[in-house]
């Protein structure tokens, strides 16, 4: 519960400091056009985001995580989904969550198998991936 309470202040303060309009600057924007996709499908490990990223985490069939950096809109199953974290992320428990009213019930941390489609990014000038897609498989 206090998790829950400090995630929720740790959204408005950001919701406030950056305004509901500019939250897409500090995402990797839409995935670029022409850009090359790859798929990465497992478990879904983790979704969050705030102070200005976002992480998604998916786990393949041999065991490596993936860690790609959530673009703007990210959407499961097509929807725009806004949680800051997902119920069940970070020890949390999986429902209900009073603040995340846009997860869909059917997708649980560490549980869902998923489909991510990503593309190559560059971050400080590192190559990274970013995800804006998940849907469940």
């Amino acid at each position: 519960m206090r998790t829950t309470v400090l995630k929720t202040i740790a959204a408005i303060s950001i919701s406030a400091a950056f305004g509901a309009a500019s939250i897409s600057d500090h995402f990797f924007p839409q995935r670029p056009a022409g850009a090359t996709l790859t798929t990465i499908t497992g478990v879904l490990e983790n979704w969050t985001h705030g102070e200005g990223v976002g992480t998604i985490a998916v786990k393949d069939s041999s065991g490596n995580t993936h860690k790609f950096y959530m673009g703007y809109p990210a959407r499961i199953n097509g929807k725009t989904v806004l949680c800051f974290s997902a119920p069940g992320a970070d020890g949390d428990a999986p429902s209900p969550d009073p603040y995340c009213t846009d997860w869909p019930s059917k997708v649980v941390i560490g549980t869902t198998k998923v489909k991510a489609v990503t593309w190559g990014a560059t971050l400080n000038g590192s190559a990274v991936q970013a995800c804006d897609e998940i849907d469940m498989i």
